[in-house]
């Protein structure tokens, strides 16, 4: 993947059309579209896939930074990142098995910790629940 290329190159969407609906997310987001991708901060990537644009593009990027820091604050509470992160449709899971094994390695180690945000603790649970049947399919 070109780091130096913004979402918008690598999926082909320029020329892109501002939305007719102004907020502050969308402003964002627009503007993260056209990003390259290099300059992504923490607080950009839990953004974009908080919204599920481009997992397959954002989460191997969101990874090595989970994989360091489970509980990176990327902006808003210690593990926000993380919870973006396995908010994206099982589906997604479904057909990125080894990023799905790498993002249950981080879960399972941030189930460990005694100081974590309750809201972090239930997303991680949610998604155990949602993808236990795929870790079956990626053992097989």
């Amino acid at each position: 993947m070109d780091v130096g290329q913004s979402l918008a190159q690598l999926h082909h969407l320029l020329p892109l059309k501002p939305s007719s609906f102004r907020s502050g997310l969308i402003d964002r987001c627009e503007r993260l579209l056209v990003t390259p991708l290099r300059n992504f901060k923490p607080g950009d990537l839990r953004v974009m896939l908080g919204q599920q644009f481009y997992p397959e593009t954002l989460v191997p990027l969101a990874l090595p930074l989970l994989e360091e820091n489970p509980l990176l604050d990327a902006e808003l509470y210690p593990g926000d990142l993380l919870s973006g992160t396995l908010h994206q449709a099982t589906a997604f899971w479904k057909t990125s098995p080894d990023l799905l094994a790498r993002i249950q390695a981080v879960a399972d180690r941030v189930l460990a910790a005694a100081d974590l945000f309750e809201t972090v603790r239930r997303d991680i649970e949610d998604f155990k629940a949602r993808t236990a049947s795929l870790s079956v399919d990626v053992l097989k």
